[in-house]
């Protein structure tokens, strides 16, 4: 077996946070909304679940009329949530009294919901990072396994699991294993790195991660289960150090993987590519706009995929950790989110997401103008463009690190409108944070 990426493990377990800049809009309506850590889509705008959870998201899974949320938070809607809670649409509620560490993966099959992570106990009893609940308590399954749990999918009456370890229930699994409802079974020899997505298409299942094995061949950051061997995807994905698929889904005839990475198949493909079961063809010029642009979540409705991740820009226009692919082109929701979207899940009509961030936008204009194109990089700060307003009008463009600060609002630049302009923030290259808004004398 391979050494074990514990960088990319821990990246993963400590919930990536990383800058991504928003240009906000507040002199007019639409506002920004507050969402802590998560946050529905409605179709024009981005609206909070109550006050949201305490640290970042991680996993999303919806069942019925409610939503399971797990993470690395400790407070749901203000009470007490440890790890894990469940949204009904008016309230959030704890599930016993969730996990002692991080929740990273969610499921539901057969009515159980089942929970994986890097945690010891699950309701207070002893589960080794793999645990289901049945509506009203906390269960292990078998002996567990020996790491960290980063991805579920299910198939018939079977559950797969993800992650980065090497037992199952006493028994050797590298990195994913099979429960049939009563014991744990390795998939062939595994594969040689961690497994941070996982999706079931037919007879198949997919494995996505960190790894260039898979069954003891060649397979990079992807391989295809068939029930009895492993197999690479073409030449997989790369063209970065450590390539990394975290993302999977699964339509009639593709299969979509998204990530880290800048090529598949040997073919440019940045952050996200498809693969229809002979080669891998990229999605217009996929994500950029952010240091390393990453998509961590994957999730379909109809015909549209949607992608969430840390990026500025899809297809080469503004889109704010978030947008979907319509099978020609990508479309940004509003203003996006103000960082890293670590899980997705769609409800009937319904898109909620969920990772490390405070904000979500609808765009707007203000003053006369419209702030938008928002973009970031380490050595040149945050950017974005000034358009739309009335020629001949004074503005001044100001800028804040906080929505709550009283006063707190800086002038960074003053102009005579004429025509579109970029602005440029070169203090903001180490901000964790930026909000700014175009006001008139």
């Amino acid at each position: 077996m391979e050494e074990l990426d514990t960088t990319m493990i821990s990246r993963f377990i400590s919930l990536r946070r990383s800058v991504l800049a928003v240009a906000a809009l507040l002199a007019g309506p639409p506002q920004p909304a507050w969402a802590d850590n998560i946050a529905q889509w409605t179709g024009a705008s981005w609206t909070p679940l109550g006050s949201g959870l305490n640290d970042s998201v991680a996993a999303l899974v919806a069942s019925g009329t409610n939503l399971y949320a797990g993470g690395n938070f400790t407070t749901a809607g203000g009470a007490a949530a440890n790890y894990i809670a469940s949204w009904d649409g008016n309230a959030w509620s704890p599930l016993g009294s969730g996990l002692n560490g991080p929740v990273l993966a969610l499921t539901v099959s057969g009515g159980n919901l089942y929970a994986g992570g890097n945690f010891s106990t699950a309701g207070g009893i002893p589960a080794s990072n793999v645990a289901k609940w049945n509506g009203v308590a906390w269960s292990g399954l078998g002996a567990g396994v020996n790491g960290p749990v980063f991805a579920f999918t299910v198939s018939g009456p079977n559950l797969f699991a993800g992650g980065g370890f090497t037992i199952a229930s006493g028994g050797g699994a590298n990195n994913i294993a099979q429960w049939n409802g009563s014991v744990w079974s390795p998939l062939g020899s595994g594969t040689g790195g961690p497994v941070f997505a996982l999706v079931a298409s037919d007879t198949n299942l997919f494995a996505g991660g960190n790894f260039s094995t898979a069954g003891g061949t060649a397979a990079n950051s992807i391989a295809q289960w068939n029930g009895g061997s492993w197999s690479a995807l073409g030449a997989g994905v790369g063209g970065i150090s450590g390539p990394v698929v975290q993302a999977l889904a699964a339509s009639d005839t593709d299969l979509f993987a998204g990530g880290n990475f800048s090529m598949a198949g040997g073919v440019s493909a940045n952050a996200i590519a498809r693969w229809d079961g002979s080669k891998w063809t990229s999605l217009d010029s996929g994500f950029g706009g952010a240091a390393e642009p990453t998509v961590n979540a994957l999730a379909e409705l109809n015909v549209d995929l949607y992608a969430g991740g840390l990026f500025a820009t899809a297809g080469g226009a503004a889109a704010n950790s978030i947008a979907s692919w319509d099978g020609t082109s990508w479309t940004p929701f509003g203003l996006g989110l103000n960082g890293s979207v670590l899980a997705l899940v769609v409800s009937g009509t319904n898109l909620f997401a969920g990772g490390d961030f405070t904000i979500g936008g609808s765009g707007g204009s203000a003053a006369g103008g419209t702030l938008a194109n928002a973009g970031y990089s380490p050595a040149a700060g945050i950017s974005f463009t000034f358009s739309g307003a009335t020629s001949g009008q004074s503005y001044r463009i100001q800028t804040s690190s906080s929505l709550g600060a009283t006063g707190s609002w800086i002038t960074l630049t003053n102009f005579v409108y004429e025509a579109s302009i970029t602005i440029r923030d070169s203090s903001a290259r180490s901000a964790t944070a930026n909000f700014y808004r175009a006001v008139t004398p």
